[in-house]
């Protein structure tokens, strides 16, 4: 009860926040080259609007379609009529479903796949919001006819089996992950694909996957899963993604340029926000750039403004937080840690930490790397990377193992090959292994890098590979073989007494094809994170 008080409070304080989107100049419906399906409840009318407008804003046109209950009132109907002019309501209740199901938003998708046989189709959540003035790869799959979709944490097109692979090492209970996870016996799956994205946004190509095509998808995936757990509220996301995923050239907008907000993402790098459930609640930071949008949408009319707006502080992640080694470890090895500081760290210490993990302190050298890794986070991606997903790491330069113990705890579907060429450190990284009974997933090899890795994971897709610049590991960038290898993200660490990332290194991992991150400084090295693009450059189209 506590609960619903809070919600319906924090709604009306929402919407009391937004109401100036009313007072925004109207946008225009017509035939375009695309269309933008949205359902739109009555009660969400004016968050509508704002990201109807602040889309229409960053694409510039296209028709506009809102697909309503029958029993909105027409005060609502007549507010959307004078803001969005043209606008084509459809009534959801004479949508027809076939054998799929009603509710759930299936209405949504049988009614976007019907009007791909003649156009192309953007769903648009009523929670979305556009905070670019211009959104070019939307545009750009627009103009060419191509699906897309926006995906959290680098997840892009995959075999319909592997999708199902991975949701089986993914601990939900979720109609959605148990839905994929009964891909493995859906008929055809070997030739099938899958994006495990957000049917908030997503585009959807004239041409593309039929009814006939959906309405199979929901009769297998019904029987498989169970007529009675398929009708809850999640599987329509399934089904969006499977008809992306299985149109005609599809693409996964970049990640974080299009995120969901509430995981860990550099903010200011965002264009267009999904914000999903609560999370439009939290910290302010939806009202604050909704204030900024509706600023910018009032300047079309010189006779209105919405006053100046704050925009709360942003994470940029170039200046990680101040952190602590004591924080990370476990409460009972505390005292004996401060003790072993006091009086000079002369002797080992082993220590537990919060997360699960052991190792050995030997002395300063130790403490500074440990405390960088788990105390300030300096291996933590600055944009989320979904666990289940990292299945390899490999890491160039792993000193007594700190590195690898971080990807053995945060990544626990991950194989770890970790080099190290020094023989003092690889012994006490063996040490440090044993400790955490890792040896079956960490794979430790001396000798040269460059060449092993060359031959070995030719093909090979490496989820995480780390580079360690205090072992010549960056050489390995220069060799042209490199390019043969499928590097999904790619983790540069670098002593700062050698100064800070080479602009020579920067261009070759842009010509590399990886987008990279801010580097981010702490006190005694510097980390540069880089991602594989998904998403062909705008500035060669």
């Amino acid at each position: 009860m506590f609960y619903r008080y809070r919600r319906k409070l924090q709604v009306r304080k929402f919407d009391y926040a937004i109401r100036k989107i009313l007072e925004t100049p109207p946008v225009a419906s017509g035939e375009m080259p695309w269309t933008v399906v949205s359902m739109v409840a009555d009660r969400d009318v004016p968050m509508y609007l704002l990201a109807l407008k602040s889309f229409v804003r960053a694409v510039g046109r296209g028709k506009v379609v809102a697909i309503i209950d029958r029993d909105m009132p027409q005060a609502s109907r007549n507010v959307l009529r004078d803001h969005v002019k043209g606008i084509e309501f459809i009534i959801l209740e004479d949508i027809k479903t076939g054998e799929c199901q009603r509710g759930g938003t299936w209405e949504r998708i049988l009614h976007i796949v019907d009007r791909t046989e003649t156009e192309y189709v953007i769903q648009l959540d009523s929670d979305i919001l556009t905070v670019s003035d211009r959104l070019e790869e939307v545009i750009f799959c627009c103009k060419h006819n191509i699906p897309f979709t926006m995906a959290d944490g680098f997840f892009s097109l995959q075999p319909m089996l592997e999708a199902a692979q991975v949701a089986q090492a993914t601990p939900s209970d979720y109609v959605g992950i148990v839905t994929e996870r009964a891909f493995e016996k859906f008929p055809g799956a070997d030739r099938l694909h899958y994006i495990r994205g957000s049917s908030g946004f997503a585009g959807f190509c004239k041409g593309g996957v039929t009814r006939h095509e959906l309405t199979m998808f929901h009769r297998e995936l019904s029987a498989l899963v169970g007529e009675r757990r398929f009708r809850e509220w999640g599987t329509e996301q399934c089904a969006s993604n499977f008809v992306v995923a299985n149109s005609p050239n599809p693409l996964v907008l970049p990640y974080p340029e299009y995120a969901s907000f509430g995981r860990p993402i550099p903010l200011n790098q965002v264009k267009l926000f999904h914000f999903i459930g609560a999370t439009r609640f939290r910290g302010g930071y939806y009202v604050a750039r909704a204030k900024e949008i509706i600023n910018k949408l009032c300047q079309d009319s010189p006779h209105r403004s919405a006053g100046s707006v704050l925009i709360p502080k942003q994470k940029l992640f170039a200046k990680p937080p101040p952190g602590s080694l004591v924080a990370a470890i476990a409460p009972e090895c505390v005292p004996k840690y401060l003790a072993w500081k006091a009086f000079g760290r002369k002797v080992a210490l082993t220590l537990n930490l919060r997360c699960k993990i052991r190792f050995e302190l030997r002395g300063s050298e130790d403490l500074y790397e440990a405390l960088e890794i788990y105390g300030k986070g300096s291996l933590n991606p600055p944009v989320w990377l979904p666990p289940e997903r990292i299945k390899l790491v490999v890491d160039c330069g792993v000193g007594v193992g700190f590195s690898a113990l971080y990807w053995l705890a945060n990544y626990p579907e991950a194989r770890i090959v970790a080099y190290e060429p020094r023989t003092d450190f690889r012994r006490q990284l063996e040490r440090n292994v044993a400790m955490n009974k890792g040896e079956r997933r960490i794979e430790i090899t001396g000798g040269a890098a460059i060449g092993d890795i060359l031959t070995n994971f030719a093909g090979q897709p490496i989820d995480i590979l780390r580079l360690n610049g205090e072992t010549s590991g960056f050489d390995l960038l220069d060799d042209e073989r490199f390019q043969g290898l499928v590097v999904k993200a790619i983790v540069l660490t670098l002593r700062r007494a050698t100064g800070g990332f080479e602009e020579k290194i920067i261009a070759r991992l842009k010509f590399l094809g990886f987008r990279l991150q801010p580097p981010m400084i702490y006190e005694s090295s510097a980390v540069l994170w880089g991602f594989r693009a998904t998403f062909p450059d705008m500035r060669a189209t």
